[in-house]
């Protein structure tokens, strides 16, 4: 808890500076809104000293103009200034955001595609509105959904509607849309998703639509267009050579055939993506496929093979901090427990669950209860 007190100051110094606000003042106009937050507490606060409470926060957030959620939200993002170094051009903190989105760490890779929009600032928009696109597929990931959504509405503030870049943000939209249940305005992002896909794009850029229009129809109840889109998406992948996202999206399918029903075709794909594991780089790829054969063998009635791949997907995500994918893993495995009447079994993966660190602040503060409760399946990097 104490990153994220200190995240959280590091905000509040720098929101309080940019309103040139004293610590006195802030003081006073909290006072005014109704719950003053004393110079002392705030002065603790700033310096992540003190505990978070969410009456303090509401009254911030009035003082600010600033919406709680949003606040929250924008802490995950709050970096030090000595994570990486100040010399660095855009383009370096976007490779480095690439290199840490692989290897698991996606807080960090969120702050790298941050920084490289930042550095992009408005000479390079349409590469602005990418990295900030890109910190969203992280934050996504993480399961920060509200701060996903922010970096998507930034990357289309800034984006010419005709460029690529613009398209994949949209096509992002749509997912993230529907899994806030906003499924009407989700609809509309979507249409204009498989527009863009009618209209001839580039392979690689066709691949990203088929890839977030199939979460978007999965997250919309439409599983037949769902496991349509998913398994377009892993064949362009495939031949695009990208094996990562080629198992992700076979395994997606996969998902989505077991919840109609159809195992013997989900298994199939299920092992089809197992099969490229080799050819796997990316942590999070490699846990969501175990986690969803995990999940097909639970659907087709074989529980001891199930825990094997999901009990293999938490010590995966628990290593390299994916608490997101780890929690999923566990639930599953808590539930199994249940089932088979296995008590003590089950009171260990509660008390697991119930210990894994929080990954960000929206969970520390307001546990979200966004769309399924899955962790996207989309979100190939831009």
């Amino acid at each position: 808890m104490e990153g994220l007190r200190e995240s959280l100051g590091h905000l509040l110094r720098k929101v309080r500076s940019e309103r040139n606000l004293t610590i006195l003042e802030l003081d006073e106009v909290t006072a005014a809104h109704g719950h003053r937050v004393p110079r002392s507490r705030l002065s603790l606060l700033e310096r992540g000293e003190a505990p978070i409470r969410i009456d303090d926060l509401l009254a911030l957030s009035r003082a600010y103009g600033f919406p709680m959620l949003d606040l929250c939200a924008e802490a995950v993002a709050m970096r030090s200034p000595e994570v990486f170094p100040g010399e660095w051009e855009a383009g370096q903190f976007f490779e480095e955001g690439k290199r840490l989105f692989d290897v698991g760490k996606l807080q960090i890779a969120g702050w790298a595609f941050d920084a490289a929009a930042e550095k992009a600032g408005s000479y390079d928009r349409e590469f602005a509105g990418l990295a900030r696109t890109s910190a969203c597929h992280c934050y996504d990931r993480m399961g920060a959904k509200r701060l996903a959504m922010r970096r998507n509405e930034q990357a289309l503030d800034i984006l010419d509607g005709g460029c690529d870049a613009f398209k994949r943000a949209i096509g992002k939209r749509a997912v993230l849309l529907a899994d806030f249940r906003a499924f009407g305005r989700a609809r509309v992002y979507l249409d204009a998703s498989l527009a863009a896909l009618d209209g001839g794009v580039s392979p690689d850029l066709k691949a990203y639509l088929l890839d977030s229009s199939a979460s978007t129809f999965h997250l919309l109840g439409e599983l037949t267009s769902a496991t349509e889109h998913s398994l377009r998406a892993a064949r362009l992948y495939r031949r695009l050579g990208d094996y990562d996202w080629t198992a992700l999206k076979l395994a997606a399918a996969a998902t989505y055939l077991a919840e109609q029903g159809k195992v013997r075709q989900a298994q199939r794909h299920a092992h089809d993506a197992e099969g490229l594991l080799e050819e796997v780089t990316r942590v999070d790829t490699r846990v969501f496929v175990l986690t969803a054969l995990g999940t097909i063998f639970v659907a087709d009635g074989e529980p001891e093979s199930a825990r094997e791949h999901l009990e293999a997907a938490y010590r995966v995500a628990k290593k390299h901090d994916l608490t997101a994918r780890a929690r999923e893993a566990g639930e599953v495995l808590e539930r199994l427990a249940e089932e088979r009447g296995d008590g003590a079994e089950r009171r260990r993966w509660k008390t697991r669950l119930a210990r894994l660190s929080r990954a960000n602040l929206e969970w520390s503060l307001l546990e979200p209860t966004c769309g399924k409760g899955r962790i996207s399946d989309s979100g190939r990097m831009p």
